[in-house]
């Protein structure tokens, strides 16, 4: 067990188990995906004819203090009787219902509002959860702090479940605002109660917990640095917020039917209060309902200090499947991820031997970005002692990993076999990061193919993985995009950590950013063949201070220049961070550390051809984008707005002596309807892969001239080839294990083929 002392940062790595429990019993909630808006009072003075009410101080509710040296105490405690606990938040139960707390509004259009504010003195961040939930089409409900700078939701009658019950992440600062709006001649009423207020009293908001250079996390990669950088399977691995204070986690994973079923495998302990003893199903069932599950917390750029996205979750999970003597929990996600989110469906493999080696883990360690492990030894069965639940030689043994460790939070992750598919999930163990390969310490994962047909129906996972009866003792992965891939588009490559800068003026003013002399409006140049749709976009942010948001455009070309303006949303920027175990959102106020963020936009703009995403800067805002400095004599892709001249490529400023593009990655997909300007698709086969000899071999007709074009699956250009007749190309030896895809254009007709390399 790991422990966490002195607050935050001491760790004893010496103990048992990695466990993840939970401290208190919260009945089934969910809360889904926001569904993004602007509250009616979100900004301060006047607005829709009414001056908002936060400023007025009762309104306010309280929360009543508390011994917070005796929780860290009792956390100490717990933590040593093997329980696997980190513990970040105070709960107290509440009633505060709509109606009866609070105030109430009516705009001039009918539309009525309710307001309450909440306030917990000195908490890092505070989350809900509404016991009640039921809202009619067309109401809307927002959190945010009461400085307005950090804001989730909305939620909608979307999110309207069966349960009536939503849990909501964490909002940054000791008071936070509830607000609900609903049109006028609405169907019905809307019904909210919140019944309990989570108080962070470890400052999760405050650093990132695994820092890179200390000694708990020396040996653990972050996933873009990892041999499975470009590999599907890192986009199966999920964060899991359990009642609002704990965390663990898991990965989604395939059944035989490929049918998208968000099913998500983790350890039954992450369940349990105490040192894992028996529970009847409704207490896992109630507890799957708090679940608020975040996919993609990666570290945007390979080497960088950045804090990765946290605008991806889903909330609320069944339990299917529940094993407590071989800690093993099924659940099923009660929302499909949006598309967008990339999610990855993990094979399984239930070969009793274990399936071959080496094995990797993808995993969040304290509840940090994903990190990766490989072990490059053969698994057998183990027992974890001093577990009296735990079914004896049930668990596969890591002896020493080969590269990396395992951490607090680790809890649930998967082990994955030489083919990507999981075998187990992480229950426990003592690996640490030495250099001594005899105190490398042994963890313990659940053995899956133990749970297929364990006891009686309800306690098989053939039951929900292999709903067919097929009989398979393998699945293979699936990615729901496979056929019509997301595409995030970027000028540069940030992977490798290369050439972001933080370029400034001669006047000594930041280039991409708030500046004095002139109008801040910037914009990157993009170009797609045939038409795209714009599902968001993803921006790179050093640390600053933003007191207030950005407006994000898009822009057609005129004259291969910003034209007209086709979209635009507001956007203040936000990172995800970890401190004491836990996981929650928080705004780029003043931060030493540079973060990702991702702008879902709340319409799907198309485009065709090229196009510009850019964004606004209000002159009391301080806001700047990361650009990337090209080789000398490459043109600018970046584009500046001057006052007198309108917009201008980047390299006509004085400050350059060589192009630039800045860190702004659309995410797009090709449209349906764009069949139109598609190229006419080539007569197949004409490429082949031969993944054993790295060769590319291409078939053309006699007179067919082209190029090759080789790309990671994250957009970027690898290689590039021309060609003028048939013939072979041996792909580069950097590219080995991983995916992308292969483009080949000739003419106007065009082939693509998806390979792993």
């Amino acid at each position: 067990m790991r422990d966490s002392k002195k607050g935050l940062s001491i760790v004893n790595y010496q103990l048992l188990i990695l466990f993840l429990c939970l401290f208190s019993f919260v009945a089934s909630v969910r809360a889904q995906v926001s569904h993004g808006g602007t509250p009616h009072f979100l900004y301060s003075g006047e607005r829709n004819g009414l001056r908002s009410a936060i400023a007025e101080e009762p309104f306010f509710i309280e929360m009543p203090s508390f011994d917070l040296q005796a929780l860290l105490e009792e956390d100490s405690i717990n933590s040593s009787n093997m329980r696997r606990s980190i513990r970040f938040a105070n709960k107290f139960f509440t009633a505060i219902e709509r109606g009866k707390s609070g105030q109430n509004f009516v705009l001039p259009d009918g539309t009525k509002i309710w307001q309450v504010g909440l306030r917990s003195a000195g908490a890092y961040s505070i989350n809900v959860l509404f016991s009640e939930f039921h809202i009619p089409e067309g109401g809307q409900l927002f959190l945010y702090s009461a400085d307005k700078s950090h804001i989730i939701g909305s939620f909608t009658h979307e999110n309207n479940t069966d349960g009536k019950m939503l849990p909501t992440a964490p909002v940054t600062g000791d008071e936070i605002i509830v607000e609900y709006s609903e049109p006028a001649n609405v169907s019905f009423e809307g019904i909210l109660k919140i019944t309990e207020v989570n108080h962070d009293y470890r400052g999760i908001l405050r650093a990132q917990p695994c820092n890179n250079n200390s000694t708990e996390y020396s040996c653990m990669t972050d996933i873009l640095c990892s041999d499975v950088r470009d590999s599907e399977i890192k986009n199966s691995v999920v964060l899991l917020i359990i009642n609002g204070n704990i965390l663990c986690s898991g990965a989604l994973i395939n059944n035989t039917s490929n049918d998208e079923t968000p099913y998500l495998l983790t350890g039954m302990h992450c369940f349990n209060k105490e040192t894992p003893i028996h529970y009847p199903f409704d207490h896992y069932q109630n507890l799957a309902g708090t679940i608020v599950t975040f996919f993609n917390y990666n570290r945007p750029v390979c080497g960088s200090t950045m804090r990765g996205i946290e605008e991806m979750s889903v909330s609320g999970t069944y339990a299917r499947c529940i094993i407590e003597p071989l800690d093993i929990a099924l659940l099923e996600l009660k929302e499909t991820p949006p598309d967008y989110y990339r999610a990855y469906y993990a094979g399984w493999n239930i070969d009793p031997g274990g399936g071959t080696n080496p094995y990797s883990n993808i995993h969040h360690p304290y509840g940090d970005l994903k990190r990766y492990g490989m072990y490059n030894n053969k698994i057998n069965l183990a027992t974890l002692s001093g577990f009296s639940l735990f079914r004896a030689n049930s668990f596969w043994l890591v002896k020493g990993w080969t590269s990396g460790s395992t951490y607090g939070g680790s809890s649930g992750s998967p082990l994955f076999d030489q083919n990507n598919y999981i075998v187990g999930a992480l229950t426990g163990g003592s690996s640490i990061c030495t250099t001594n390969p005899l105190k490398k310490g042994e963890d313990y994962f659940s053995a899956l193919y133990l749970g297929w047909q364990f006891n009686s129906d309800s306690l098989q996972l053939k039951k929900w993985l292999d709903r067919d009866n097929t009989g398979l003792s393998q699945c293979p992965g699936f990615d729901p995009n496979e056929q019509d891939p997301f595409i995030r588009m970027s000028n540069a490559d940030y992977l490798d950590g290369e050439g972001l800068a933080t370029t400034k003026t001669t006047s000594g003013s930041y280039l991409f950013g708030s500046r004095s002399e002139t109008a801040m409006e910037y914009a990157e140049a993009f170009e797609v063949d045939r038409t795209a749709e714009i599902f968001g976009a993803y921006m790179l942010n050093p640390a600053m201070t933003y007191p207030s948001g950005v407006n994000i455009n898009i822009y057609t070309a005129v004259n291969n220049k910003p034209g007209e303006k086709v979209f635009s949303t507001y956007f203040h920027p936000q990172y995800t961070n970890y401190s004491g175990g836990s996981f929650s959102q928080v705004d780029k106020t003043t931060k030493s550390q540079p973060s990702e963020s991702f702008i879902r936009f709340t319409d799907t703009p198309k485009v065709k051809g090229k196009f510009f995403v850019g964004y606004e800067v209000p002159s009391n805002s301080s806001f700047l984008v990361y650009n990337t400095l090209f080789d000398t004599g490459m043109t600018s892709t970046a584009w500046i707005k001057d006052p007198q001249n309108g917009w201008i490529s980047a390299s006509a400023d004085p400050s350059l002596t060589s192009g630039t593009a800045l860190a702004i990655q659309p995410l797009i997909k090709y449209t349906s309807d764009s069949a139109d300007f598609m190229p006419e698709t080539l007569h197949a086969p004409y490429l082949k892969y031969d993944r054993q000899q790295r060769i590319l071999t291409v078939a053309c007709q006699e007179g067919d001239t082209g190029v090759i074009k080789i790309y990671s699956i994250t957009g970027q250009i690898i290689q590039q080839f021309s060609y003028s007749a048939s013939g072979s190309f041996y792909l580069s030896s950097s590219l080995k294990n991983t995916m992308g895809i292969v483009h080949l254009e000739s003419g106007n007709m065009v082939e693509t083929l998806k390979v792993i390399f």
